[in-house]
């Protein structure tokens, strides 16, 4: 009609294919100009039993990655090189079979190193990856060890190609694999990790933001693809994600926090994909809404595969923590040599623990030095003056906002005075050992090398 555009027609395709009693499912899109409709009828699903996936298909990460096929027999691909990726979609709706795909082509390249979070306790679904990644957590800590690893990694990287320069001179501003591995970072279960760990958004969004010219790739999936995923409002990093993979959702909201507002008019129908494994990706490959089947990579595939590549041996069970770790003198987090981990089937990195406030939330690297100086002080405290005396802080009253929060909190306790200032001491529960005095997982056993 003539008040009546493509989308809002697409908006009501229920509607329309019941109206119409056709033998088939209808499929609806915006065409070339705003007023056309592409309408087809699909009387047979090619998609409709599973693919197997072949297996490792790439052996650089430069190359276009094949995750499935569309219904005319060409593969779909992603590009890694291109931009992070994001992978959303409902609850048993294909996810983990994106992603072990995506791994198991990234296994077989030489040119990738890959580090995972899996916030399923035990990391049920990247475990089985283990001996093939540089590091993995499986919790709220562990999630913190690996972002500070990446993050410093990241730092190292971009001080090292500000030193080159290209045949005429000219600065060097992009990674590429001849300067080194390229490093992908792989987030499973993105919005349980924001929860758990809030404290990581802020680290997320700079590496989200800064790390692609230094060769560090985010491939995060989550069921939950809201603003509070990304870190809340004023930080959504949803815009980073280059490439994004969805998956079946029944909800308009979600197909919009995938795509992009609007997208849902725009004929990316999410709900529209009515097995598990169908998939839609928008990329600068694939600009317009296509329906395609991510290939199915069993349990099987994972063992063979993940043996066939592993670079990486099991680490041996913790031993007891010796009671009194001699200081550490390094004080920054441990990286691999340039360009990446300790070879085939080589040693993972050592790292430290990184500090935590009691709640489990991190300590922002401004009030780390306060908060070390008073777990060394240990039952003797710390005043104001001597902060100021120690260099902790410019100007003694910038720490009185944070000494009282954490007088509040119950973690710090006013002890009485020194020299006509208030004594603060770590409350009895709370004082441990300084995490600058802490061993790193060679020299004390307890700190496991693997996360």
């Amino acid at each position: 009609g003539k008040n009546t555009s493509a989308a809002a027609v697409i908006t009501k395709q229920t509607q329309l294919e019941a109206n119409l009693d056709l033998p088939g499912k209808l499929r609806l899109a915006v065409g070339a100009q705003a007023n056309q409709l592409i309408v087809r009828m699909q009387t047979h699903d090619p998609l409709a039993e599973t693919i197997a996936w072949p297996g490792p298909a790439i052996s650089s990460v430069e190359q276009a990655l094949p995750i499935g096929v569309y219904p005319d027999g060409t593969e779909v691909f992603i590009d890694l090189v291109a931009g992070h990726v994001l992978i959303a979609g409902g609850t048993d709706m294909g996810k983990s079979g994106v992603i072990n795909c995506v791994i198991g082509n990234l296994v077989a390249c030489d040119d990738a190193e890959i580090l995972g979070i899996d916030m399923k306790p035990g990391a049920l679904e990247l475990g089985p990856w283990r001996r093939t990644m540089l590091a993995l957590a499986d919790d709220a800590d562990g999630a913190r060890q690996v972002l500070t690893m990446v993050k410093a990694e990241m730092i190292r990287r971009g001080k090292f190609l500000s030193t080159l320069r290209g045949p005429n001179g000219e600065p060097v501003r992009k990674w590429t694999s001849e300067h080194g591995p390229y490093w992908i970072l792989v987030v499973d279960e993105l919005a349980e990790l924001l929860r758990q760990a809030p404290d990581v958004a802020s680290e997320l969004v700079t590496i989200n933001q800064v790390a692609r010219a230094m060769g560090i790739r985010v491939i995060a999936a989550t069921q939950s693809p809201s603003e509070q995923a990304f870190g809340g409002k004023g930080t959504d990093a949803r815009q980073q994600y280059s490439t994004r993979i969805g998956l079946p959702v029944f909800e308009t909201e979600p197909i919009n926090m995938i795509f992009g507002r609007g997208a849902y008019g725009r004929g990316w129908r999410l709900d529209w994909l009515d097995l598990p494994g169908k998939v839609m990706v928008s990329s600068r490959r694939y600009e317009k809404p296509r329906e395609g089947r991510g290939y199915y990579v069993t349990d099987g595939d994972i063992v063979v595969v993940s043996e066939e590549h592993a670079r990486y041996e099991d680490e041996a069970p913790a031993e007891p923590a010796r009671p009194h770790p001699e200081p550490d003198p390094d004080p920054e987090p441990p990286t691999p040599p340039p360009g990446g981990g300790g070879g085939p089937r080589g040693g993972r990195p050592h790292l430290r623990p990184v500090p935590t406030f009691p709640d489990g939330s991190r300590v922002p690297d401004n009030r780390l030095p306060l908060w070390q100086a008073l777990e060394k002080a240990g039952p003797e405290g710390l005043t104001k003056p001597e902060a100021v005396k120690r260099g902790i802080c410019n100007h003694h009253t910038s720490i009185g906002p944070w000494l009282a929060q954490w007088v509040a909190a119950g973690w710090v306790e006013e002890d009485g005075k020194r020299d006509r200032a208030v004594v603060y001491v770590l409350t009895a529960a709370q004082h441990t050992p300084a995490p600058e005095a802490s061993a790193t997982s060679e020299e004390n056993p307890a700190c496991p090398a693997s996360l």
